[in-house]
């Protein structure tokens, strides 16, 4: 992101016309200048090729930020001083004279390749080169939801350039605001103020939005709202602090002391951010970024100085002076270059060859870009050669030098990237592009039936799926597989075997909501059951909250909800705890670690068989161990799944899904109904009664017509089983004196076989 060179016209002074142009200011050369800028460019290389060890080496983009605000203000703060005044026209003619001809070769380059060897992906890469010619390709990727730090399929070859939308942005409005306080109030102090509260609101801004759960890190990390805080602390920087004003032979060995060690101190504070904080660092957006712009400063702001002699030594040495002149090539061209040479999809090596052929080029080309795009730009010379194609046809030849080193730049390119014209457009990573935004799979017909599919899956659960205890789903080694330790082998570490699972099916509904790995497996987990997956690239865990309540206004939540999170930053315990608590009342949460190679790996599957043993309601499935090392599983990134990835993926998920608890039994009511009975036969038996009155009693013996018949068979009674709505009586005597229950005459019964309502009449 070395975008921001110095001008033209103020870059070396020692230059014939250095500095010379009547109406702007000048900036002695600052070779510690240049230092600073490879140190950057270098680190954002190193980032972009994978290095472990240097996970925030992203922070060099911070870097270039600050000196651009620096140089640009100082120009504007210079030229004030000098005229009077800020010609706002001749400043913006000079940034894009710099700027443009390199960046249109890029593009040129990357669209020609493109439509060579990648035409399936020539419309998207069009609509970026537009958004990258217009400025405006952070925001492009803000609105398209593209994630910087994730790396799904191949990323945009122009993905880069968002962050020379940013300062083209910054180019643009900031030195109408200089101009316009200059001119209203006469006084730097405003613009350092203004300068001074534009960058606290920026790192305000950028926390507040982190700890609001529904933004992306990528709206954090793209927005030029957001990033602005380390442009502006350059500027305000740069109207406090410009020592070269004050020429110092550096003699003052107290001087030299204290500027050396401050820019050491700064510099080991720097190199110290770049091997610790990662890219998902929630203190990166809590005032991280605007920490790493504040040590940049103060390295900055000692290594200007003239009495810093030991600064400029290292810093200002040939090698670094080298690097440094040629960063804003090194790179523009690095990541067209990075993203053409995938290992093992665009290319066959990987590793540290494969780093060494990535910045070998790369120096190449931004070489020949600063030899033959920038070097005549910056002198003339392309003005100068339209002039001479009127010439006689004797001058004409020289007139075609610098459009032959133009050529030249674009077949180097071409070049480099012939390694990639193997590439196989059938990759899975490059399938799997297709899956995009929500995917709801059903599937056509399970095979098994809702029994069975209970069974399986209870079968699958371990003897541990209880409430109250986390469970840990790895699945089992076939006992028909070979063992892998029957046949040893020298690995570094052990490889369990694959675990061996039925075929995935899910009975229950279930929401699965995710990152790149679950879209990846979409299909796969469509195809086991009725499961919704919302699954998005560069989806972050402060994003699942807002996510389950938007699910929930829409409709009950189902009873099973899949959460796999955590491959693309940080997973903290309060992020875990509020998920739980969106999804209040759901029957089962299953929890999906991480098998990624990246800082906080570790750290969020720690944190995961952890948090999932305090809730009962929730169950771990341990991707990790299940799949740790078994490289078939995953496509080049080691991260995105291959087909038998996904379909192990699915399998893990479905053998966690714990059977559904039966539904309530009814509860009986009192609502009365009609139940066919059997005719009790009512027969008149003499009794005396004890009160002196004759009372009829009915045995309940089924006949097809009234007998007068005695009958004293106990098991002539009517059923118990009744109807409320019967309103015959029985009696529980033999008939032969027990006591009689007086049933009303003429009471309608219905007979089991017949519906005909048959009269009872009762003796008298």
């Amino acid at each position: 992101m070395a975008q921001t060179l110095s001008p033209p016209d103020s870059h070396i002074t020692t230059e014939p016309g250095a500095g010379r142009t009547p109406g702007h200011a000048r900036i002695p050369y600052l070779p510690a200048i240049d230092g600073l800028r490879a140190v950057a460019v270098v680190a954002v290389l190193c980032y972009h090729a994978g290095a472990a060890w240097l996970p925030g080496g992203f922070l060099g983009v911070d870097v270039f930020f600050v000196i651009s605000g620096y140089l640009i203000t100082s120009l504007l703060a210079g030229e004030w001083r000098s005229n009077g005044r800020i010609s706002l026209g001749r400043f913006w003619q000079r940034r894009a004279r710099r700027l443009l001809p390199e960046l249109f070769v890029l593009v040129a380059a990357a669209l020609l390749w493109t439509a060579i060897f990648h035409a399936d992906e020539l419309a998207r890469l069009r609509e970026d080169a537009l958004a990258a010619a217009a400025y405006v390709m952070n925001w492009r990727l803000v609105f398209s939801h593209q994630s910087y730090f994730d790396s799904f399929g191949r990323p945009s070859v122009l993905r880069h350039l968002w962050s020379l939308a940013v300062e083209e942005q910054f180019y643009l409005a900031w030195p109408l605001v200089a101009a316009l306080t200059l001119y209203l109030t006469r006084r730097r102090g405003a613009l350092l103020g203004i300068a001074l509260a534009g960058t606290a609101g920026s790192a305000v801004l950028m926390a507040v939005l982190y700890a609001h759960n529904g933004n992306d890190l990528s709206r954090l990390y793209y927005g030029t709202d957001t990033r602005a805080s380390a442009v502006l602390l350059g500027s305000a920087l740069a109207l406090c602090w410009s020592p070269w004003q004050r020429p110092s032979d550096g003699s003052n060995r107290r001087m030299r002391i204290g500027a050396d060690g401050l820019a050491l101190v700064a510099l080991a504070g720097l190199v110290a951010c770049f091997a610790t904080l990662g890219d998902a660092s929630a203190t990166l957006y809590r005032g991280g970024f605007l920490g790493v712009a504040a040590i940049t400063a103060l390295l900055l702001g000692a290594a200007v100085h003239p009495a810093a002699i030991g600064t400029r030594r290292v810093l200002g040495n040939r090698v670094m002076r080298f690097l440094g002149e040629r960063s804003y090539g090194i790179y523009l061209w690095h990541w067209p270059l990075f993203a053409f040479t995938r290992p093992g999809d665009d290319v066959p090596i990987d590793g540290i060859v494969l780093a060494a052929v990535r910045f070998a080029a790369t120096l190449a080309l931004a070489d020949l870009s600063y030899r033959f795009v920038y070097g005549p730009v910056r002198s003339g010379a392309f003005g100068r050669a339209f002039r001479t194609l009127r010439a006689p046809t004797n001058r004409r030849e020289w007139s075609l030098r610098p459009i032959a080193a133009l050529l030249g730049v674009m077949l180097a390119g071409s070049g480099v990237f012939i390694m990639g014209a193997s590439s196989s457009s059938a990759s899975t990573s490059e399938r799997l592009t297709s899956f995009t935004g929500i995917v709801t799979a059903q599937p056509a017909s399970p095979t098994p039936t809702l029994t069975s599919a209970a069974a399986t899956r209870s079968s699958q659960a371990t003897a541990t799926m209880t409430p109250g205890t986390t469970t840990t789903v790895t699945g089992t080694p076939d006992a028909e597989t070979p063992a892998a330790a029957a046949t040893p082998t020298p690995a570094p570490r052990p490889i369990a075997p694959l675990p061996s699972l039925p075929p995935a099916y899910i009975a229950a509904d279930v929401l699965a909501i995710g990152d790149s790995v679950m879209l990846g497996a979409a299909q796969a987990l469509g195809i086991a059951g009725t499961v919704q997956v919302d699954a998005a690239v560069g989806r972050q865990a402060s994003s699942v909250p807002a996510l389950i309540d938007a699910y929930r206004a829409a409709g009950p939540l189902p009873p099973v909800l899949v959460i796999d999170i955590g491959s693309n930053g940080t997973f903290t315990r309060s992020q875990f705890d509020q998920i739980v608590a969106a999804a209040a009342g759901v029957t089962q949460i299953v929890f999906v670690n991480v098998n990624v190679n990246r800082s906080w790996e570790s750290g969020n599957n720690a944190m995961l068989a952890a948090a999932t043993g305090a809730y009962p309601n929730t169950t771990l499935v341990d991707w990790k161990t299940a799949s740790d090392g078994h490289d078939e599983l995953f496509v080049a990134d080691g991260i995105h799944l291959t087909a038998e990835g996904a379909d192990l993926y699915a399998r893990l998920i479905a053998a966690a899904i714990r059977p559904l608890p039966p539904p309530p039994t009814p509860t009986p009511t009192l609502t009365p109904t009609l139940t066919p009975t059997p005719i009790p036969t009512p027969t008149p038996m003499p009794s005396p009664d004890p009160g002196g009155s004759p009372s009829p009693a009915v045995v309940g013996t089924p006949g097809p017509s009234p007998s007068t018949t005695p009958t004293g068979t106990p098991g002539g009674s009517p059923s118990p089983a009744a109807s409320p709505s019967t309103a015959t009586a029985s009696s529980t005597g033999t008939g032969q004196g027990g006591n009689a229950t007086p049933t009303p005459a003429e009471t309608p019964t219905t007979t089991a076989g017949s519906p005909t309502p048959t009269a009872t009449t009762g003796g008298g």
